[in-house]
Formats: structure tokens, C-alpha cells, sequence
């Protein structure tokens, strides 16, 4: 009955009490399971013996081991810790680790492997998955997640939501923060289909391209999206109208969806969106023509928009396209591209691969804001644009 209590008044040294009190019990019931000890590794126990006697604040062995594990304070003690572990005698062939552990929630049925490695890329040591995940879940797991761990190290706790529904992922992310119980706390990330850190990319890119090689401000340009019913094209639309941009949201398939987007921009951002129907070639050209920058957002290897269509369009500043794979969505744009001429007016063509190149570091770098963090933060489409515009210089 110590531990919770412990756990609620932020007392690591009770906390870390309990836990040893329940390791020792547990342990000399299933000593002779274990050869007679109440670890299953001698080595474990010997260094988990020393981590005790260096300070540690409660040792254990996970489940039958033979992994140990020790609680620090504060992260500067853990690596003291880890580094004593290091060097004990008994160390020498254990995988010893400060470890940051990662929850990553989906409402699909997988989770994106490319999430998965960029999250263990950037630091984190674990990461466990939670599929078909239903927003009305999304309470129990924060709450389950942030009274696992004393207050104070709440922050070495994150959660990420992603899927391919940047509604679902922006309402799930808000109900995780209402789930929270103060003082106890995660980091919280939302990133649908890495939608919102390409998205922050892309106008980034695009932003620098304008003041750059335009002497252009972001803000007022005239900025069609298209592919804008997916969910890179809602983002790419949210944070250009955020800065300042004059939006249009083009549908491929007529202007219903596309208004339903508008909509739920102004609701949720508070920024004005237009919607256009796009939904032949003759309605498309003439939108681009209107237009003075372009982000294609569309599905991978679907041709959107056609070098004919771009030329006509005398005062096009630039384009971005997110397609990397073949064909690209606007013709003639190479995916490196990153400020080079597209049309003989002058417009300028930015790549899906220069752009993925900021979407990397950018949400690489959220990543690793959390995993530093000494507080929990909790990570949004606008930090995204933040971060990665400062990438971008």
C-alpha cells in the first residue's frame, strides 16, 4: 500500500522502497525457481547490488528476468547509475541502458514502420504498439501509461498518435491531454501518416523558396492545394493559412469534400480556407493559372498536374510536389528539386525528396525534444512548422 501513495505524493525514496520490498518478496517466493536467488542471473543481481548501494531508488527484475532494473531521480543520476553498472565486473556482457520507453497508438491496424524506426532512430529504447485503437480508449491507456511512474519522471514517458486521419489524430491528442491527472503527466506527439511534420516541411520549403528567390512573404500569397481531400493536404493547407497564405483547397472528386475541409480548418485553427472543384482538367488549369504557389499533395505514383497545365500559368512563383514515387505528381519536377527553375516563366519546383529531407529532421528532432525533455511537452501540427522551419534557415 506504500508505492501508489508514494507514486501520488511524487516520494521517489518511499516509491523506491515498495518496489524493493516487492522484488524481495516476490524473488524469495520463486527463489527455487531460480537456483535458489531471487534473481535469475547472478550477474544482474550482483550489479543491481551495487546500483542499491550507489543510491538507486528501488531494484527489481522484470517478470522471471533475467532483465533487472533500477529507478534513478533525475536523468543526470540514471546516467551515473548506468555508468557504475558499466563498469562493475559483473557488467561486462549485460546490455545496460537508461531507457526511455515510447507509446505509439493507431487507430489502424498497423502501425507505420516508418514511425516505428524514425522513433527508435531518435533515441527512444523501446517502443510497444497499440492498434485499433477507438478514441473513446484513448483515456485509459494515458491514465494507465502516466500512473506508472512517479510525477517527476513523467517525462521519460511519451505517447504518439498517428494513423491516416489527421481529425481523428488532432481529436485523439486532445483527448489524451484531457486525460490527464496533475501533477502526474506524459509527452504527448500527434503526427497522422507523418502528415503534419511533411506538411510543416513542405511550407517551410516553400516560405524559404519565396523570400529567397521571390522576395515574397508567405503570407497573402494566393496557394492552391492539391490532393487536399487526403490528410498531407489538410495539414499543408492548416499551416499555410495559419501564416498568413490565401488558401484554396482543390477537389478532385467536386468541392463537397473539400468545403467539409475548409469547415473543420476554420473550426479547429480558426483560419480561413476556400474550396475549389477540381474535378476535370478545364477547372484544374484555370485554378493553377489563379494560383501563385502550388502544393501537390496527392496519392503516390498519381500524375495531378501536367507541364502544359503549369505553363499556362504566367504568375506560378512555385511549386512543391510530395509524390516520390514515380510518376511524380507534377510532371517535369525532379524529386530532389529544391528551388529550380519548372517553367519558362520562372516558376520554381521543390521536390518531395528535398522536402522529405526537413520532414526527417523535423520529425526526428520532435522526437528527441521529447525524449530530453525534463517536463512533459506535448507536440502539435503548429510546433511541427516551428521546428521545421528553423531547420530550413
Amino acid at each position: 500500500m506504500k508505492m501508489l501513495p508514494a507514486a501520488a505524493e511524487e516520494d521517489i525514496v518511499s516509491f523506491g522502497a515498495a518496489i524493493t520490498e516487492i522484488q524481495e518478496c516476490i524473488g524469495d517466493y520463486f527463489a527455487g525457481a531460480q537456483g535458489g536467488s531471487p534473481f535469475t542471473s547472478p550477474d544482474v543481481a550482483a550489479v543491481l547490488a551495487t546500483l542499491d548501494r550507489e543510491g538507486a531508488w528501488g531494484i527489481g527484475q522484470s517478470s522471471w528476468g533475467p532483465t533487472g532494473f533500477a529507478f534513478s531521480a533525475t536523468p543526470a543520476e540514471a546516467d551515473r547509475l548506468a555508468g557504475i553498472a558499466q563498469r562493475h565486473p559483473r557488467g561486462q556482457g549485460l546490455d545496460i541502458r537508461v531507457c526511455a520507453g515510447f507509446n505509439m497508438v493507431t487507430p489502424l491496424k498497423h502501425m507505420s514502420p516508418f514511425d516505428v524506426n524514425m522513433a527508435l532512430d531518435a533515441g527512444f529504447d523501446a517502443v510497444v504498439t497499440y492498434t485499433n485503437v477507438t478514441l473513446d480508449e484513448v483515456t485509459g491507456l494515458v491514465q494507465d501509461a502516466i500512473f506508472s511512474r512517479p510525477p517527476k519522471v513523467g517525462a521519460r514517458t511519451g505517447m504518439f498518435f498517428g494513423g491516416k486521419n489527421a481529425s481523428l489524430a488532432l481529436d485523439m491528442l486532445a483527448k489524451a491531454k484531457a486525460a490527464l491527472v496533475p501533477p502526474f503527466g506524459i509527452s504527448l506527439f500527434a503526427d497522422p501518416g507523418g502528415s503534419f511534420t511533411t506538411a510543416a516541411a513542405m511550407v517551410a520549403c516553400i516560405e524559404k523558396t519565396l523570400r529567397d528567390k521571390k522576395r515574397r512573404d508567405l503570407k497573402g500569397a494566393k496557394f492552391a492545394v492539391f490532393g487536399a481531400t487526403g490528410v498531407l493536404g489538410f495539414a499543408v493547407a492548416a499551416i499555410a493559412a495559419l501564416e498568413g497564405a490565401d488558401v484554396t483547397l482543390v477537389g478532385y472528386d467536386g468541392i463537397r469534400r473539400v468545403a467539409e475541409s475548409a469547415g473543420e480548418i476554420k473550426t479547429r485553427f480558426g483560419a480561413d480556407v476556400q474550396a475549389a472543384d477540381g474535378s476535370d482538367e478545364g477547372k484544374k488549369t484555370a485554378i493553377i493559372a489563379a494560383a501563385e504557389v502550388i502544393a501537390c499533395c496527392g496519392r503516390a505514383g498519381v500524375r495531378v498536374l501536367t507541364r502544359t497545365q503549369l505553363e499556362a500559368a504566367s504568375g506560378l512563383l512555385v511549386a512543391a510536389d510530395a509524390n516520390a514515387v514515380p510518376p511524380s505528381g507534377i510532371e517535369g519536377l525532379e524529386a530532389m528539386a529544391n528551388g529550380v527553375e519548372l517553367t519558362t516563366h520562372g516558376a520554381l519546383g521543390i521536390g518531395p525528396l528535398a522536402v522529405g529531407n526537413i520532414k526527417y529532421k523535423t520529425e526526428s528532432g520532435l522526437f528527441g525534444r521529447m525524449i530530453s525533455a525534463a517536463k512533459p511537452v506535448q507536440i502539435g501540427i503548429h510546433d511541427a512548422f516551428v521546428l521545421a522551419r528553423e531547420l530550413n534557415g
